[in-house]
């Protein structure tokens, strides 16, 4: 997801990914599949097949971290400001991780849109010949949304 903030000096992009469940709705999974795998586990165990028990134990371990790191993948942001004289890229969780300044001042879009929709674009700021990629967690329409909006703003804010 792009969210595209416009005052009269400075733009910002939000990029977001999409995200299917919130992190309330992904803990009331997580308990679902403790019952369910809690009551299978005694089931197992009251019928004799103590075997069983630590499968159980160790598929809802195995589905809960999954859970738990596809949530934490995308909770990932990444803010872009772009002012007449820089470029800021704050990058992080719940807040700036990685802050990266960028002089306007020769500073290139690098982008490449495939034509195949099977490849997802390319997009960095380069500058010196130095690559910053930004949007790596868009999905295709996002990228490409944002590298219109990029070129159109970097091409008419010299």
């Amino acid at each position: 997801m792009v969210i595209h903030e416009h005052a009269p000096d400075f733009e910002r992009f939000v990029l977001l990914p999409n995200r299917s469940a919130s992190w309330a709705q992904i803990r009331s999974l997580i308990l679902v599949v403790l019952v369910f795998s809690l009551s299978m586990m005694l089931f197992f165990l009251a019928i004799g097949a103590w075997l069983i028990a630590p499968f159980c134990g160790a598929k809802a371990a195995l589905l809960i971290w999954a859970l738990w790191y596809v949530n934490q993948r995308t909770c990932w942001r990444e803010v872009i400001t772009l002012t007449p004289e820089r470029v800021d890229i704050a990058r992080g969780r719940r807040g700036p991780v990685e802050t990266i300044t960028l002089e306007r001042y020769g500073l290139q879009l690098h982008s490449h849109i495939p034509d195949n929709d099977f490849y997802m674009p390319h997009l960095a700021l380069r500058r010196h010949a130095r690559d910053w990629v930004i949007g790596e967690m868009l999905n295709r329409e996002d990228r490409i949304t944002l590298i219109r909006a990029l070129k159109r703003i970097l091409t008419t804010q010299r």
